[in-house]
C-alpha cells in the first residue's frame, strides 16, 4: 500500500477514500483488522517503505515498531505471517523484541510456522534469537499451528532449528565460562579484534567514522543499532502476568536476551548474579529437553501437535511424529488419547496409522468412551 510510487500518504482524501473501498470491497483486503495507514498495514503489505515512513515520522503520536493495534497485535506479527523479511528485519533493528507476543501470546515465529513460512522460520531463529520454545496462552507452541495444516516442511524445519539453537546455545556459554575464567585475556583478545577491523575499515577506504544516526527516535539521537525505550503503554497487554515484550516462555525467559531474576526481584540481587550460571538457567528448558521435544510439547489442558494432527487427518505430520518418538498415547485433559481424536472426526487413514504403531483403542476418556467405540459410532452416522 505504502509503496515508493503511489503510496497512500501521497493521496488526496477522496483518492484516499476510493482507494480504501477498493480495497475493502473489491480486493477483499481486511483493512480494518490491521488499522489502515499505519505500520501494521504496511507490514501486512510487506511495505518496507511504509515501516520506514511511519518509524520515521516526526508529528505525534510517535510510532514504534512494537506498536500494537486494537487487536493487540504488532507488525511484527503481521509481516512474519506474510513472510516479509525484510520488514522483520527493519523493525527488530528498530528495537522490536524478536519474541514479543500478541494479546493471546503468539509470536512470530508461531505466525511464521502457522503459515509455512520457512525462510522467514529461519531468519527469526538463526539470525534474531527467536524462542522456539515458546508458548502462548493457552500453551501452544509453533508445532501446534504447523500441525493443523500437515506442514511437513515447517516440522522438518522445527527439528533442525532445534538443533542449531542447541549449539549456539552452548557456545554461549561455554564462551561466558571463558570470560569468567580469564576475563582480561578476553578483553586484550576484543581489543585486538577491534583494532584489526578498523584498520581493515580504513585501508579499504573508509573513514572510521561511527554509523549513521537512526532517525527513529524521538530525538534523531540513537544510533541506529541502539533499541528504543519501552514504552509503557504495552504494559496493559496481559502475557500470564508479564508485561508486553516479556512472553513468559518454558526456558525460563522473558524476552530475547533476557533472563527473568529468581522471585521476580531486580537490582543488585540481578546485578550480581553470575552470568555463567544466567545462561544455564535461561537455556536450561533448551538444552535438557530431548531433541525432538519441540515437535511434541503439551499444551496447557495436554493437547500436543500429534492430537491435531489425528484431528484434521494430517497424516504427513502425523507420520513424521510417530518417527520421531512423540507421545500419540498421552491423554489431554478430557481424557483423551490421538487415537480418540481420530476416531472422533472418523479420519480412518490417521486411526490405522496410530493403531499400527501400538495405539490403545481401549482407553477411556472422561466420558467413558473408547476410541473404537467412537469410531464405530461415527461411522455409522
Amino acid at each position: 500500500m505504502l509503496n515508493d510510487t503511489a503510496g497512500a500518504y501521497k493521496r488526496s482524501l477522496e483518492g484516499r477514500i476510493e482507494h480504501v473501498t477498493d480495497l475493502q470491497y473489491v480486493q477483499h483486503q481486511n483493512i480494518f483488522a490491521t488499522s489502515y495507514s499505519s505500520i501494521h498495514k504496511a507490514a501486512s503489505d510487506g511495505s518496507a517503505s511504509g515501516i520506514h515512513h511511519f518509524l520515521g515520522k516526526k508529528g505525534l503520536p510517535r510510532v514504534h515498531a512494537d506498536d500494537y493495534d486494537k487487536f493487540g497485535v504488532a507488525a511484527i506479527h503481521y509481516a512474519s505471517e506474510k513472510g516479509y523479511d525484510d520488514v522483520i528485519e527493519i523493525l527488530v533493528d528498530a528495537g522490536c523484541p524478536v519474541d514479543l507476543p500478541t494479546v493471546d501470546g503468539m509470536t512470530a515465529l508461531m505466525y511464521a510456522a502457522k503459515n509455512n513460512q520457512l525462510k522467514s522460520m529461519e531468519n527469526l531463529v538463526v539470525k534474531h534469537g527467536a524462542n522456539l520454545l515458546a508458548v502462548n496462552r493457552a500453551g501452544m507452541s509453533a508445532a501446534h499451528f504447523a500441525a493443523q495444516l500437515d506442514h511437513i516442511d515447517t516440522f522438518d524445519l522445527l527439528l533442525k532449528l532445534n538443533l542449531v539453537a542447541k549449539e549456539r546455545a552452548m557456545q554461549e556459554i561455554l564462551d561466558a565460562e571463558m570470560v569468567a575464567e580469564n576475563p582480561d585475556a578476553v578483553v586484550a583478545a576484543a581489543d585486538k579484534a577491534a583494532r584489526k577491523a578498523n584498520k581493515d575499515e580504513k585501508d579499504k577506504g573508509g573513514s572510521g567514522k561511527a554509523k549513521e544516526k537512526s532517525h527513529y527516535d524521538d530525538d534523531s539521537t540513537v544510533s541506529s543499532t541502539s533499541k528504543p525505550k519501552k514504552h509503557k503503554k504495552h504494559e496493559s497487554i496481559d502475557t500470564k502476568g508479564s508485561k508486553s515484550g516479556a512472553a513468559a516462555a518454558p526456558d525460563g525467559s522473558t524476552k530475547a536476551g533476557k533472563v527473568a531474576p529468581p522471585g521476580g526481584k531486580g537490582g543488585a540481587e540481578e546485578a550480581d548474579a553470575d552470568p555463567v550460571d544466567a545462561l544455564r538457567k535461561k537455556y536450561e528448558g533448551l538444552l535438557t529437553l530431548p531433541d525432538t521435544a519441540i515437535v511434541d510439547i503439551a499444551s496447557r489442558n495436554g493437547t500436543r501437535p500429534v492430537h491435531i494432527a489425528a484431528t484434521y487427518n494430517s497424516l504427513d505430520v502425523l507420520g513424521l511424529l510417530l518417527r520421531v518418538g512423540a507421545k500419540f498415547n498421552e491423554q489431554d485433559s478430557a481424557g483423551e488419547s490421538s487415537l480418540h481424536k481420530a476416531a472422533r472426526r472418523c479420519n480412518t487413514d490417521a486411526y490405522k496409522m496410530l493403531v499400527a504403531a501400538g495405539g490403545y483403542e481401549h482407553i477411556k476418556n472422561t466420558s467413558r468412551e473408547t476410541p473404537a467405540e467412537l469410531l464405530k459410532d461415527n461411522s455409522m452416522m
